[in-house]
């Protein structure tokens, strides 16, 4: 299998090789074979056979590593699976240039497989390379330093299945750190004698970083937010149903629901009394007076509407819940009638269905049940189907019926 290892001058070609390539094969067993100035010493103190399977090509001035055929060979087999050798070459474009490589070579990368050897290329770009070998590779790495990215201290590791061409797509893509332990196996700058500090891009405004440091404040902040909305969804306390508005109700005056009544006994009480009067001497409408102005029966409950006067004269209306929140409680007799009670009053008040000043004011022991005379329509024209509407008012205003009930004054008692 012929892979490629990629990457721009200074971007961890060597340290890609050396740590995940040729470490790891030497940790399976398996012999190498590279130009790289890896440090055999150290190999060999992490495990003496790794100085046995470490064959290290050098230049000797005069001839370059794998230039010669016989570089490429060596009869070390696996005695379990009988693989060869892994040969890394590092700057392989110049034994291998694009239309200038030799014929052995390319024959030999056409047949490396049948000899049980796999290569690993190090170059900087696939178009020195011979045509022919580039079309032979496996999978390509591309690495690439994270120098732009404010973090000269890794790199970017990407993996092809294939040459790496503008067009392809990676297939696996990591970070990686430069762990400074690894630095001792291997040598990268071969022309100093000693090490060399690398530029560090200290004198370039790193857009990036900034805008990273952004994007970790805002997702912070976000975080932060939807920990403490959840934490307040699921604390808070279900809140109660409020029952719909119906006609001449108050919206800042809820009623509590009440059972439906039956159909032969009166409506029932829907307020309740005030357990602690309000510190005051009298009821709230001391001296004035209390009339039912409408009600409107529903299917539960009965609303009703009253007319506060003094002297004749209506001052302001009420509905049975504001009546409620002053502290009096109301019980329904009939439709026309009802039972206010409040507990400054020494005893309750019957209010009636009249207008201010309609009936004169006597106490509630005098009072008499409402009756109603109905007209004389004896002497009204016989007539065929329903009678006209025309014909039944003028009888009415002709004999108007007659409210002979008694109301008493609101008030202290």
């Amino acid at each position: 299998m012929i892979n490629l290892l990629l990457g721009a001058p200074r971007s961890g070609k060597s340290y890609e090789a050396t740590v995940y390539h040729i470490l790891a094969a030497l940790e399976s067993g398996r012999m190498v074979v590279t130009n790289l100035p890896v440090n055999v010493d150290m190999f060999a103190a992490i495990n003496a056979e790794y100085a046995k399977l470490l064959v290290v090509i050098r230049d000797d001035g005069r001839v370059k590593a794998f230039s010669l055929e016989s570089h490429w060979h060596h009869e070390w087999r696996d005695p379990g699976t009988g693989r060869g050798p892994l040969f890394v070459v590092d700057e392989c474009q110049f034994v291998m240039k694009r239309g200038d490589t030799p014929r052995w070579l390319q024959e030999l990368a056409s047949m490396h497989g049948h000899y049980g050897y796999d290569w690993l290329l190090i170059s900087q770009s696939y178009g020195k390379l011979d045509k022919d070998i580039c079309d032979m590779v496996q999978f390509t790495y591309y690495v690439r330093k994270k120098l732009a990215f404010g973090e000269p201290d890794a790199y970017i590791r990407k993996v092809y299945d294939g040459l790496k061409r503008p067009s392809s797509q990676e297939i696996e893509i990591g970070e990686r750190k430069y762990k400074p332990a690894y630095y001792k196996f291997y040598k990268s700058h071969t022309q100093s004698v000693g090490s060399v500090d690398e530029f560090t891009g200290s004198d370039v405004s790193n857009r990036f970083v900034r805008w990273k440091w952004a994007i970790r404040i805002f997702w912070g902040i976000f975080l932060f937010m939807c920990a403490g909305a959840a934490y307040s969804y699921y604390t808070q306390k279900p809140k109660k149903p409020v029952p719909p508005l119906t006609a001449g109700m108050s919206a800042s005056s809820p009623q509590p629901p009440v059972p439906k009544p039956s159909a032969s006994a009166p409506l029932g009480d829907y307020v309740a009394r005030a357990e602690k009067p309000s510190q005051m001497d009298s009821d709230p409408f001391a001296g004035m007076r209390l009339s039912i102005k409408a009600s409107i029966i529903g299917k539960a409950k009965q609303v009703w509407l009253f007319a506060v006067s003094r002297d004749g004269q209506e001052i302001m209306q009420q509905t049975g819940p504001q009546l409620s929140d002053a502290g009096y409680s109301i019980r329904t007799v009939n439709e026309c009638l009802v039972i206010v009670d409040h507990p400054k009053l020494s005893r309750p008040m019957y209010v009636y269905c009249d207008s201010p000043g309609a009936v004169e004011s006597k106490p509630v022991t005098e009072s008499k049940p409402i009756s109603i005379k109905a007209p004389d329509l004896s002497a009204a024209m016989p007539f065929q189907g329903k009678p006209q509407q025309a014909e039944i008012n003028s009888d009415l205003n002709k004999n108007p019926p007659v409210n002979n009930a008694k109301n008493m004054p609101i008030g202290k008692l």
